[in-house]
């Protein structure tokens, strides 16, 4: 072998390994792109299933007039509120709340607001019949119960604890 063939030999060897070195580079970002591609396309789809599950129980026990699902217009980025009653008795509001702490008042024993009778204590345990399953759930979370407070003339409402 001459000193010239050694050369173009190394030279070719030299071209034939850095283009394997480039192909397994990128066979290599390819691979590690396509895991964090599907570890993304798990976990988007692990949220979807939780998101279609809430949707499915869209509108559980609401009464008529309160929107089970609503777009909530943010600006940049809008909210999807979905809604269901997790308590099947309906409190009515029977005062103005006026934005104090106190959000719901139950009329017992004062000439209830139009619209709003006065509920029975039927088994004499001191709670109007309608209370008591919201006092149950309130007793068995430990006390405080997030709720929702609903006017269905302006279609607004906010979640208060």
């Amino acid at each position: 072998m001459t000193l010239a063939e050694l050369l173009v030999a190394l030279t070719v060897a030299s071209a034939v390994g850095v283009a394997a070195l480039t192909l397994g580079l990128a066979g290599r970002h390819i691979y590690d792109s396509d895991e964090v591609r599907t570890a993304l396309s798990q976990d988007l789809s692990a949220a979807m299933d939780l998101v279609v599950t809430d949707v499915r129980q869209a509108g559980e026990r609401l009464p008529n007039d309160l929107a089970a699902l609503e777009i909530v217009d943010g600006g940049g980025s809008d909210e999807l509120v979905v809604r269901r009653n997790l308590e099947p008795t309906v409190l009515r509001v029977c005062s103005d709340t006026d934005g104090t702490d106190e959000l719901i008042a139950i009329a017992q024993t004062v000439s209830p607001v139009q619209g709003c009778a006065v509920v029975a204590d039927d088994d004499g345990d001191g709670w109007p019949e309608n209370m008591e399953p919201w006092r149950d759930a309130r007793l068995a979370a430990g006390g405080t119960l997030r709720a929702y407070i609903y006017n269905p003339v302006t279609l607004r409402g906010e979640f208060f604890d």
